[in-house]
C-alpha cells in the first residue's frame, strides 16, 4: 500500500513538474508573439499578447514579470508617436491661425475715423 502512494505522489509530481514547465513555455512563446510585434511597431497585438499571458498563464511570474517590462516600452512608444502626431497637429493649426489673423487684421485706413459726418 505504501508503495501505492509513493507512486501516485510521484506521479502527481511529476504531472506538476511538466505542466509548470509546459506553463512556462506556452506565456514564453506568447511573450516572443509580443516582442515580434512590438518590433514590427504593431503595439496593439503586442499588448494583447502580454495581456493574455496575464490571463492564461496566472501562475508564469517570470514571464509576466518580462510582459511587465515589454508593456511599459509598448506604452512608451505609443505616448512617443501621440506626442509626434500632436507636436505636427499643433504647427498645421498654428499656421491656419495665423493665415486667419492676416485676412482679419484692420487697415490702416480702417483706424481712421470715418470721412462721412454724422446725421447728426
Amino acid at each position: 500500500m505504501k508503495i501505492m502512494k509513493k507512486a501516485a505522489f510521484l506521479a502527481c509530481l511529476c504531472c506538476t513538474l511538466f505542466s509548470c514547465s509546459n506553463v512556462e513555455k506556452k506565456a514564453g512563446e506568447k511573450l516572443q508573439a509580443a516582442r515580434e510585434a512590438f518590433k514590427r511597431g504593431d503595439y496593439s497585438e503586442a499588448k494583447i499578447q502580454i495581456d493574455s499571458i496575464k490571463i492564461l498563464y496566472p501562475k508564469a511570474f517570470e514571464t509576466r514579470r518580462e510582459g511587465i517590462g515589454l508593456m511599459q516600452q509598448v506604452e512608451l512608444k505609443e505616448q512617443e508617436k501621440t506626442l509626434v502626431y500632436l507636436d505636427s497637429m499643433l504647427q498645421e493649426k498654428q499656421k491656419e491661425v495665423d493665415a486667419c489673423l492676416l485676412y482679419t487684421s484692420p487697415s490702416p485706413r480702417d483706424r481712421q475715423k470715418s470721412r462721412m459726418p454724422s446725421s447728426a
